[in-house]
């Protein structure tokens, strides 16, 4: 990367928290991203115009920049630093409240690989520029793409994982019955523990944690009105994460792809647990973290 748009990791940031330098960087790659599109605008009004022939329609031919081109102004750029795990970065066009290209990134990337994140941007510029992306970016970013996907580059951190209760030997009967029914193979070697976490959010129904191939199941369903098909059913999405894994796309992470679906969706009793979810989930919630409180 040329010497005059890096970021300038070496200067000594003093005392500042970490949310004050993710800040600062998030204005030096809108300054540095913002002088780039300006670059690309340029080119993009030199380019000579395409002419456009369509045997559909018999008139004048019709002139234009692109069937899809981006706006040939140049625009600023803003930078948001977003907790994703997924997606390493997008850009997309604004129109409110002013015209503008928003750049999204992971935090996993402004925090430990800036420069990386200067150069997705740059290529994403370039993408919707319609202009040649160079192929040296190309081959730095592809290995990038693997070492972060795999969680193996230098100074990779995990999630948190929370502290959990005891384990449940009821909950681990359920689970090993799920097992047997989903992946009769699965049952007779090693499963995952399974615990009851408690949660203050209520979207968050079960997790996998893959770091110790351990199930979390929300609190709430500990209560006695909840179906065992419902727990059946949230068991086994939780199981079909650890047994399929996620499968990758390019630069995302697809965790709920098309054969995890299918499969979750030919399991026993699946329709009627969502049907019992969309019912009574917010007032079993509500039940559950008043509780809580008390």
């Amino acid at each position: 990367m040329d010497g005059g748009r890096k970021l300038q990791l070496e200067l000594d940031f003093g005392h500042q928290s970490p949310e004050e330098i993710r800040r600062e960087r998030c204005r030096r790659l809108e300054s540095l991203l913002s002088r780039e599109d300006r670059v690309l605008a340029r080119k993009h009004l030199e380019r000579p115009p395409i002419l456009d022939t369509s045997p559909r329609k018999k008139r004048i031919p019709r002139v234009g920049r692109s069937p899809k081109a981006a706006p040939s102004l140049a625009l600023p750029v803003q930078v948001r630093c977003r907790p994703n795990l997924s997606t390493l970065g997008s850009l997309r066009l604004l129109s409110r409240p002013a015209v503008c290209w928003s750049f999204s990134v992971a935090e996993s990337i402004l925090d430990r690989d800036p420069e990386m994140a200067l150069l997705l941007g740059r290529i994403l510029l370039h993408r919707v520029r319609k202009q040649a992306v160079p192929e040296d970016w190309r081959r730095r970013f592809k290995a990038f793409q693997r070492t972060w996907v795999t969680g193996k580059r230098p100074g990779f951190a995990p999630a948190a994982v929370p502290d959990l209760p005891p384990e449940d030997p009821q909950l681990t009967a359920q689970l090993g019955e799920v097992a047997r029914r989903a992946f009769p193979t699965l049952a007779r070697t090693r499963l995952p523990s399974v615990r009851w976490m408690h949660s203050r959010g209520r979207r968050t129904l079960g997790r996998y944690l893959p770091e110790r191939d351990l199930i979390a199941i929300h609190g709430a369903f500990r209560a006695g009105e909840v179906p065992a098909v419902v727990l059946d059913s949230l068991l086994h999405h939780e199981l079909l994460h650890a047994v399929l894994g996620a499968h990758r796309r390019s630069s995302r992470i697809c965790f709920h792809h098309a054969e995890f679906r299918r499969r979750e969706r030919n399991w026993p009793g699946f329709a009627e647990s969502e049907a019992w979810l969309e019912r009574h989930l917010p007032r079993l919630m509500r039940s559950y973290h008043g509780n809580a409180r008390t």
